[in-house]
C-alpha cells in the first residue's frame, strides 16, 4: 500500500515539473528580460560606399601593378616570393581596393 502511494506521488509531482513550464507564459517572461544589446544584430555589414575609394587614374595605376605582379608570379617565383616576404596582407589590400571600384 505505501509503495502505491510513493509511486502515485513521485508520478503527480513529476506530472506538475512537466505541465507547469507549459502553463505558465515563460515565454513572455523570458522575450522581456533579454538584454537590449542582444536585440541588434551581432554581424554588421558595411554600407556601401557611395563614391570610389581610388581616382581613376589610381584604379589603373594598381591595375597595372597587379597585373605585373600576377605574370612575376607566373614567370619568376623567387623574386615574387622575395617581394611578398614580409609584406603579408599586400595582395588582400591590393584586392580589395580593386574590388571596391567600379571603372
Amino acid at each position: 500500500m505505501s509503495l502505491l502511494l510513493f509511486a502515485l506521488s513521485v508520478a503527480a509531482i513529476s506530472l506538475t515539473l512537466i505541465v507547469s513550464p507549459f502553463r505558465n507564459s515563460a515565454i513572455d517572461k523570458f522575450s522581456r528580460s533579454i538584454p537590449a544589446h542582444l536585440e541588434s544584430p551581432m554581424i554588421l555589414m558595411p554600407r556601401p560606399l557611395e563614391e570610389p575609394i581610388l581616382s581613376r587614374k589610381d584604379f589603373w595605376i594598381l591595375k597595372s601593378y597587379k597585373k605585373a605582379f600576377d605574370s612575376l608570379r607566373r614567370f619568376n617565383r623567387d623574386r615574387y616570393d622575395q617581394l611578398l616576404k614580409g609584406r603579408q596582407g599586400l595582395l588582400d589590400s591590393l584586392n580589395y581596393l580593386l574590388g571596391a571600384n567600379h571603372y
